[in-house]
């Protein structure tokens, strides 16, 4: 339950977590989530995860475990020493509230046992979806959002009423064959889905043009920490190391993390393995890798160097399982 939560408010929320984020938060509508990126100023990926819009002077920022803290005081110095005139106030209340996420086909059954007055359908609450209430007298907090590819939903609790609501969530899943999700597992879904991973499948150096979010940037108009930067030409350059999908065209085949990625064997490295897995569900080893130039060569094949010994792989795109959505849209 690290998973952080900021508290933004004031009637400059909007326009303050705009600059923030490269995504456009002014537009998000009261009920709604978005996935948002946060960059340095130097247009290096910082943080990752959503925000939602819980009132319209209210937002609720989830920043990475480990980029909480971080976070934060960045979002305190930015408006401290640059902002001072915007009316906004920063929270952390990442140890107040206690975030549970249960995720899969069955997911909206069992919320919906224990949530009995909402309506969490598909229409009424799709993915992407907030909404604050309570459970008696017990306030909580019910975010749609997904990092397993699944249909799933993130339950917020005081931090007192975690065990009784894991307790809880439990009993109601029992007919459906509920079980703990481990973080391996997690791991293992989320890379299916080709979700990257900040700090994982990204490095000091990873700008979003690097993972593909070029044309979500330009259809942002206004300014953004890190937006200046972007723009630089060796930012821009196509020989660039960027996020690319790797399938071995032997399903025998496993491809370690860190492996080097080259195109003939006699060839210095083009690129690295960063998110490697045994997918239980296709059957197959998948992997997320920093290519050079690796936007432009799908379906090309490449190398894998694992200890001088040589197999083939195709570049492929993210999102091995389920690339439409249809499972996380249900």
């Amino acid at each position: 339950s690290s998973l952080g939560k900021l508290e933004v408010r004031g009637p400059d929320a909007a326009r303050f977590l705009n600059r923030m984020y490269i995504n456009n938060v002014e537009t998000l509508k009261t009920g709604r989530v978005r996935y948002g990126m946060m960059l340095n100023e130097n247009g290096v990926i910082i943080d990752d995860g959503v925000f939602a819009r819980l009132e319209d002077d209210f937002f609720l920022v989830s920043a990475s475990s480990a980029g909480t803290a971080e976070i934060a005081i960045a979002f305190e110095e930015w408006l401290q020493t640059e902002w001072p005139q915007m009316e906004v106030i920063i929270h952390n209340a990442t140890t107040q509230w206690a975030t549970l996420t249960v995720s899969g086909p069955d997911s909206r059954r069992v919320i919906n046992s224990l949530l009995t007055a909402p309506d969490l359908s598909a229409d009424s609450f799709p993915h992407m979806s907030a909404m604050e209430g309570e459970l008696g007298d017990i306030p909580f907090r019910l975010l749609r959002v997904s990092f397993t590819g699944e249909m799933s939903f993130e339950l917020s609790v005081p931090a007192g009423y975690a065990l009784a609501a894991w307790q809880a969530l439990l009993q109601a899943g029992e007919p459906f064959n509920i079980t703990p999700l481990g973080m391996e597992a997690l791991d293992i879904l989320r890379a299916e889905k080709g979700f990257l991973e900040v700090g994982v499948d990204t490095d000091i150096s990873t700008s979003p043009l690097d993972v593909g979010w070029a044309v979500p940037i330009s259809k942002k108009t206004a300014d953004f920490i890190g937006k200046r930067s972007l723009s630089r030409s060796h930012d821009m350059l196509t020989e660039r190391l960027q996020l690319v999908g790797l399938r071995p065209k032997d399903n025998d085949k496993f491809i370690p993390v860190g492996s080097h990625v080259i195109k003939h064997p006699d060839q210095r490295p083009e690129g690295h393995i960063t998110s490697s897995c045994i997918s239980p569900t296709l059957g197959y080893s998948i992997a997320m890798a920093m290519l050079k130039s690796g936007h432009a060569r799908s379906g090309e094949t490449v190398v894998i160097d694992v200890d001088k010994q040589h197999f083939e792989a195709k570049v492929v795109p993210l999102g091995f399982y389920d690339p439409k959505g249809a499972r996380i849209n249900a």
